[in-house]
């Protein structure tokens, strides 16, 4: 029960501890520094003094693209007319809402003419509030947006522009939520920061004691991350918890000359004078509170409703006095600039000056580029009309590096899975190991282990982490060229692989079974050490240790690559001790020796080099991520609740009946009582009938004892009728009280696991299958808008011609495609052939059902001949099937096709299981069969 206990507690720590989000702190310049971080505060970035710094003034429209907004965003930019300090045109950025609304052409163009494009929702309602506008017979309650809701808004809209326009995601990194509404849970920030938004720009700032004179200007929050606690009041609500490397854009309050705050324009409270002088005047009022104290940047947002709502026309023509007035007399120290183009500078901030001289310099640090006017200025086409420059240009260059390669992959894997875990599984298999003494080696390693990833897993407070991490490895350098030779990078490769294999074959039961691999895996061992340390050492010569540009030991990596080769180490000095007999095998010391199979980590990292488009694999694990997290706690602690509930309080059921004069140490099926019985020594529960003897029957060392029992009950129990079997077993196996407690805590637990209804249906594997089934559309989705697969027949394929230009070429069915003449090919595909086949592999399963064994080790002897015999003609009868499909097909073709490989893979592993040698030592082989 102690046990029990103590998971929970461990449980529950575990999940405080791995919030990704935490409370807010107050911000120090210590804790918080570019690029990473920046407090919030009126400190002008670079330590610079106004009158060197640019004043940014960034107008941006939120709403629909339709032909009205398209054509006021002509009007208030015009792109072939107004210019800023630095020669390039003026730009902004439009917070697209409203799919139904929205003319994605248009949305393209604007993109193409240098204008940022953000995100506000994929709607028009509003996340807090009922702003729905509807009929009074529509009696539909408003329900506040959950996370759910946020991500469809959000992430699917983003990823549905991106599917319409073909415009990168990595473009859209900005947000502004509807109606600058901030939910309390902050859901929405979450869903941001997890999908690699880099800004938001929906708080209104409400500058405590702030006045505004010619003389005694008050100062303003620049723009800055959200790691630690806003210095401000919002007057929407602030955000309350920390989202590191996140940014927010903050809106200052609106004031008239008469100083009454104003959250947004076109708020229905906000007072302004109703004509063209008066709105202009009240735009350079509220500029000249930004401009003559900290040139903190002025944010002009304005919905694209309000702006040409009919009848108003002193609305754009204001906005447009104050454009050109600005332009006038503000030429050599105002830019009108997209948001981005903010934090871009603020990155990288130089002076004013400079920023003159360097014409060009907020395009050149952006990933868009906006200062090139013959390709802003030119007439294009939409991308699904006709393929224009600016598209291409862009896509090439952003697309270029859009394959994340399987090391890639497996880093977010590792991250997800490793390190999410770590503190949990630590506990557990501590726990195991002090109860009990057959600890195995893989249950100390996921505790070692796991205590190596707590201690070296990096906090967010100082340092921004990204969620998901690409870096490769970096073996670039003058000293380090000899590592990128292919040969070196084979030797590598094959290393961590047979230190792996080494690990694999150190276990009581292999050395047993063949005393001589211990010899193998020591000389094994002691190869790999010499060659990951030559590694270690070459990076640590190049890089330094702890000090340089990329020191050895700040990359996690290298620390994992140097953990391994100190354990590689500590397993060959364990192995000196145990072969001189100095110390007894798998004693406690075998501990230094658990880490060992996290090899496996590096061999994956090595081998997987396989390509995949990076933006939908993001999208992809972005958004089953916290699906796999949750079946997976969901695995994790149902397991191991009733797993240590039910075996380590009542104790595994291993009592059988089994023939007198049994010995127990050396127990046969022919021993066993048929069918295997349970039973109990005391005077509860089940008695053997004459013959039969109830005795204990241990379980090996190397079967994992009460860890495997564990989990294997709780499997059994989870199984339609399974619970059933292990009733009885109780009742034969305990005493009576003790049985009903174990039947109505199984009970229990399987009203959480399982949902009883006329079909039986099991919830636990219904979530499983519901989470990868939506994993496979995602796939299936992204492979079908970028080709066919590869194991789909065609009519038609694409062939380079001379001229280097892709042809859709048609496909002659009756080509010749292997040796064989093509009447071969045709029995090949053709449907008899399948059929045949089928029948065949039907016919196996049936005479391998059929297997059976006695307690007659004669009959079971012969038994098994025949057995061979039959097996080694099915197997010869799918080989010639290899052959022949080979044969007809080409091996090309056939190898090209993923259910051949799979099929070649069974016929090579089915033969060789046939040779005698194999049959008869009953190898891992039997598997393919």
């Amino acid at each position: 029960m102690l046990y029990f206990i103590v998971s929970l507690l461990c449980f529950a720590f575990h999940l405080i501890n791995s919030a990704h989000y935490t409370k807010l702190e107050t911000c120090s310049n210590e804790k918080c520094r570019l690029p990473y971080c920046y407090c919030s505060s009126q400190t002008i970035p670079g330590s610079l003094t106004p009158r060197n710094t640019p004043q940014f003034l960034s107008i941006s429209i939120n709403g629909p693209i339709d032909v009205t907004v398209f054509n006021l965003s002509q009007k208030i930019f015009h792109v072939n007319e107004f210019k800023n300090p630095d020669g390039c045109p003026i730009s902004g950025t439009i917070f697209l809402k409203n799919h139904a609304e929205t003319d994605y052409c248009l949305v393209q163009k604007l993109v193409q003419r240098g204008f940022e494009l953000s995100i506000t929702s994929n709607s028009s309602e509003c996340p807090t509030m009922d702003c729905r506008i509807k009929p009074k017979s529509d009696k539909t309650p408003f329900v506040s947006w959950r996370k759910g809701r946020w991500y469809n808004e959000i992430i699917l809209f983003r990823e549905m522009i991106q599917n319409r326009t073909r415009i990168h995601p990595s473009t859209i990194v900005g947000h502004r939520s509807p109606n600058y509404e901030i939910n309390l849970r902050n859901i929405h920030y979450q869903i941001l920061r997890e999908n690699k938004f880099l800004y938001d720009s929906t708080l209104v700032v409400n500058e405590p004691g702030l006045t505004y004179t010619s003389q005694q200007p008050s100062p303003l929050t620049w723009p800055h991350t959200m790691d630690f606690a806003p210095t401000y009041d919002c007057s929407q609500g602030c955000y309350t918890q920390s989202f590191p490397g996140l940014w927010t854009i903050p809106i200052h309050m609106y004031q008239d000359t008469e100083g009454r705050n104003c959250t947004t324009i076109g708020s229905d409270h906000c007072r302004m004078p109703r004509t063209v002088n008066g709105f202009f005047n009240y735009l350079k009022h509220n500029f000249n509170r930004h401009y003559h104290s900290n040139h903190a940047p002025f944010i002009i947002a304005l919905e694209s409703s309000w702006i040409n709502e009919a009848h108003q026309e002193w609305r754009l023509e204001g906005l447009m006095q104050f454009v050109k007035h600005i332009l006038k007399y503000h030429k050599h120290d105002v830019y009108f600039v997209r948001m981005i183009d903010i934090i871009n500078w603020m990155l990288k901030p130089i002076e004013l000056k400079q920023m003159k001289n360097d014409g060009g310099y907020l395009s050149s640090i952006s990933l868009v580029k906006n200062c090139n006017s013959t390709l802003i200025s030119a007439q294009y086409y939409c991308s699904n009309e006709k393929d224009d420059l600016l598209v291409k240009k862009q896509n090439n260059s952003l697309w270029l590096n859009d394959d994340i390669t399987g090391e890639q992959l497996f880093n977010f894997i590792y991250n997800l899975v490793i390190q999410e875990y770590a503190l949990f599984l630590f506990i557990s298999a501590f726990l195991f190991s002090i109860q009990h003494t057959t600890m195995t080696a893989s249950a100390a390693g996921a505790a070692l282990s796991s205590m190596l990833n707590i201690m070296r897993k990096q906090s967010f407070r100082s340092d921004f982490v990204p969620l998901m991490d690409y870096t490769q490895e970096d073996t670039q350098g003058h000293n380090l060229e000899w590592m990128n030779k292919p040969i070196v990078k084979y030797i590598f490769r094959l290393t961590g692989l047979f230190s792996f294999i080494s690990v694999c074959m150190n276990t009581p039961k292999t050395f047993e079974d063949s005393w001589w691999l211990q010899y193998v895996t020591f000389i094994i061992d002691i190869v790999c050490a010499i060659i990951l340390t030559i590694e270690m050492a070459a990076k640590i010569k190049t890089r330094g240790i702890l000090s340089g540009d990329a020191p050895y030991f700040r990359d996690r990596w290298n620390q994992f690559d140097a953990v391994m080769v100190l354990c590689i180490y500590c397993s060959v000095i364990l192995q000196i001790f145990e072969l001189t007999k100095l110390i007894g095998s798998y004693t406690y010391f075998t501990v230094v020796r658990s880490p060992r199979p996290f090899i496996l980590v590096k061999v994956l990292k090595t081998f997987l080099k396989f390509e995949l488009p990076k933006s939908q694999i993001k999208s992809i694990l972005q958004r089953s991520s916290s699906q796999i997290y949750n079946v997976t706690m969901f695995f994790l602690f149902f397991m191991s609740l009733y797993g240590i509930l039910g075996v380590q309080f009542f104790g595994s059921l291993t009592f059988h009946c089994v023939q007198n004069g049994t010995d127990t140490e050396n127990v046969t099926k022919g021993d066993l009582m048929i069918p295997d019985t349970y039973c109990s020594p005391t005077k509860d529960g089940f008695h053997c009938p004459e013959g039969f003897v109830c005795e204990k029957i241990e379980i090996p060392r190397n079967q994992r004892g009460y860890n495997a029992t564990s989990f294997f009950t709780v499997y059994e129990a989870a199984s339609q009728e399974g619970w059933v079997f292990l009733m009885y077993r109780a009742i034969d196996s305990l005493p009576s009280w003790r049985a009903f407690f174990y039947f109505i805590t199984m009970i229990f637990f399987l009203a959480w696991l399982v949902k009883i209804d006329n079909d039986y249906s099991n919830v636990f594997i219904a979530v499983i299958i519901e989470t990868f089934a939506e994993i496979r559309v995602q796939f299936q989705q992204m492979w079908g808008s970028r080709g066919a697969p590869a194991d789909v027949e065609a009519t038609k394929v694409l062939q380079k011609a001379d001229d280097s230009s892709l042809k859709l070429v048609n496909i002659d069915e009756n080509k010749k495609m292997g040796l064989a003449p093509v009447i071969f090919q045709k029995i090949a595909q053709s449907p008899i052939f399948t059929t045949t086949v089928m029948i065949v592999i039907l016919a196996n399963t049936i005479f391998t059902a059929t297997i059976k064994h006695t307690h007659d080790e004669r009959i079971d002897k012969k038994n098994k001949a025949l057995y061979y015999y039959i097996e080694a003609l099915f197997t010869l009868f799918f080989d010639l099937e290899a052959l022949f499909k080979m044969f007809s097909l080409g091996f090309n073709n056939y190898i090209g096709r993923s259910i051949f490989k799979f099929e070649l893979l069974l016929a090579v592993g089915t033969s060789v299981h046939c040779i005698p040698f194999f049959y008869r030592g009953e190898y891992f082989l039997t598997y393919f069969q």
